[in-house]
């Protein structure tokens, strides 16, 4: 069954979750279709944009149906002492630092991407692929495939052992999954910001948070990302909206795809953060709060990123690649025994077709 139709059918059993019910019914026409159940979900959660008890609410119906229906309790493992740190920081501040990684392994993953096609926007992969030289004189930014973004040597290892998992289950309250992969370079060359280097704000799912590792010694001439502490918390954007003059203007404000710098310090008053590192530096963010990556000014970033997330949310249309000695070398066979193939259940399965 379907994750969705399986969900449905479980917020619709239970009569204390009849009015988060009634918020995701779907018309006749869409109850059997996947696609649309999906899309439903991606509009109701800016819903909990303001308010932690209907996230509260979600949440805790999501945990029941992967506890209850779906045999999968959480926690799936116990969480390390080394998480405990960044998950009260992730909570709090709305990022966190995390150990280095070790230069010989983030060398074997620079080396990796160094030898991968590239594409103009994560959303054109159909499009020829570039070479990186090609790339870097026409774009501000370019992306790598998911496929190879999962065959990233210690990529998908990293994102997925104990103090990372654990970060996920604690802060999204259930069993995480992976909703999200991406890789990218971004070019010095370009003279105007565009798009995520401008701030703006994430709405993925109803709770998730994502991982970066930088590949690259990322400076001030690097593009930095930046981030506006406690900007992903419900109690700030409430204390913000009640502060404006017009909560309605606030809102489509909120709204907005890109936001300025002086936007945004009018409305929070928050210095925002830069998080810069040599590479192997990588932490963890909730990008509900306001944030971007800077243009870089003299010296090129390539980055990595995992999103967790609590539902199957994607946008993109996409086919998950089948776990294998053939095609793909560089992850274990394990991530397709439980809770491993729950977690990647949307970018891995097994041989033949999920």
């Amino acid at each position: 069954m379907n994750w969705y139709h399986g969900f449905q059918a479980y917020v619709e059993s239970r009569e204390e979750l009849r009015p988060f019910a009634d918020l995701i019914m779907p018309s006749a026409a869409d109850a059997d279709d996947a696609a649309a159940l999906r899309m439903i979900h991606a509009r109701t959660a800016p819903h909990t944009l303001y308010s932690i008890e209907a996230e509260t609410a979600v949440l805790g119906a999501i945990n029941g149906y992967v506890r209850d229906v779906l045999g999968i309790p959480n926690p799936v493992r116990e969480v390390p002492d080394q998480a405990l740190a960044p998950l009260a920081a992730l909570r709090q501040v709305g990022y966190s630092m995390l150990p280095d990684i070790a230069p010989n392994i983030v060398t074997a993953m620079r080396d990796y991407f160094m030898d991968r096609p590239v594409y103009e926007h994560a959303s054109t992969m159909s499009k020829p692929p570039l070479t990186l030289d090609e790339a870097q004189g026409s774009f501000n930014l370019a992306h790598f495939r998911e496929a190879d973004i999962l065959n990233c040597p210690h990529l998908m290892q990293i994102a997925t052992d104990p103090i990372r998992l654990g970060i996920a289950q604690e802060y999204l309250g259930t069993v995480p999954q992976v909703i999200t992969i991406a890789a990218w370079w971004s070019f010095a060359q370009a003279d105007e910001a565009r798009a995520a280097q401008l701030f703006h704000l994430d709405l993925d799912d109803y709770r998730f948070f994502k991982f970066f590792i930088y590949l690259t010694d990322v400076d001030e001439e690097a593009g930095p990302h930046v981030y506006v502490p406690g900007t992903h918390r419900q109690d700030t954007l409430v204390l913000a909206r009640r502060a404006a003059n017009d909560p309605e203007l606030f809102d489509n404000w909120m709204g907005t795809l890109r936001k300025s710098d002086q936007d945004v310090m009018n409305v929070f008053g928050i210095d925002p953060v830069r998080i810069v590192g040599p590479a192997g530096t990588n932490f963890v963010a909730s990008t509900r709060g306001i944030h971007k990556g800077l243009l870089p000014k003299s010296k090129n970033r390539l980055i990595c990123q995992v999103a967790y997330g609590v539902t199957p949310q994607r946008v993109e249309n996409h086919l998950p690649v089948e776990l294998s000695p053939e095609t793909t070398p560089n992850l274990p066979a394990d991530f397709l025994t439980p809770p491993m193939d729950y977690v990647m259940q949307l970018y891995l399965c097994p041989p033949g077709g999920p």
